[in-house]
């Protein structure tokens, strides 16, 4: 891949990240619910029906995007297109982890509008250069917004806290009944056994069941 021309019309350094909160980020999923209940109500959540036939935009598997960044999915400065890394999208057996990260660009496409209306790239390296410029402060906000999002969209509060209160039930009759906190290995154990039912890889599941207040640590 060449870069070629540069496209980026504004120094990425110059670039603020929205500063939202879990409530703002809350919001905006259902927001993006109601507008596309068709789809987003249903779980697992079919986000590749939602990128192509609600938002309109294209879904572009190209190869080699892992290796070239270290990401298996980007939304491009025009908000038109998210790129996939191909080898994902053939394979089913790593289609959950593909689907986690179009939901993560979905977060970008959906809450982080005006950031993208200020910069321009139209592809791979491009975006490399762009998020190589941008400061740490904001990568780690935008990131961490748009990975809020995609987890309450494809894990949804009430429906992981029912699954989760299943599981524990068969922790009856075990060493574990009344343990508190339960070990880690117990809800990594139950995140794999319910994250099919989400459509996604237990990581995601498991930083949820964290996330809102399941299990801690300690």
């Amino acid at each position: 891949m060449t870069s070629g021309k540069r496209y980026i019309v504004t120094d990425p350094r110059s670039i603020v990240a929205p500063r939202l909160s879990k409530t703002a980020i809350q919001k905006a999923v259902d927001d993006f619910r109601a507008t596309y209940k068709k789809r987003g109500n249903i779980v697992p959540v079919n986000v590749e029906d939602i990128v192509e036939f609600d938002l309109k935009l294209e879904l572009r598997p190209v190869a080699g995007i892992i290796d070239a960044c270290g990401t298996d999915a980007l939304l491009l400065s025009d908000r038109k297109t998210i790129v996939v890394d191909l080898y994902e999208f053939e394979h089913d057996n790593l289609r959950d982890r593909l689907r986690f990260s179009i939901a993560h660009e979905i977060g970008h496409f959906v809450l982080h509008a005006e950031v993208y209306r200020g910069v321009s790239f139209s592809s791979v390296d491009q975006w490399i250069e762009f998020m190589e410029g941008i400061t740490d402060e904001t990568y780690e906000w935008l990131e961490w917004q748009a990975n809020e999002f995609a987890g309450r969209l494809l894990v949804p509060e009430d429906q992981l806290r029912r699954e989760f209160a299943e599981s524990i039930k068969k922790l009856k009759g075990t060493p574990y009944e009344t343990m508190d906190p339960l070990p880690e290995p117990v809800i990594t154990t139950i995140a794999r056994s319910i994250c099919g039912k989400f459509g996604v890889s237990y990581k995601p599941v498991f930083s949820r069941i964290q996330r809102i207040g399941l299990w801690n640590r300690s």
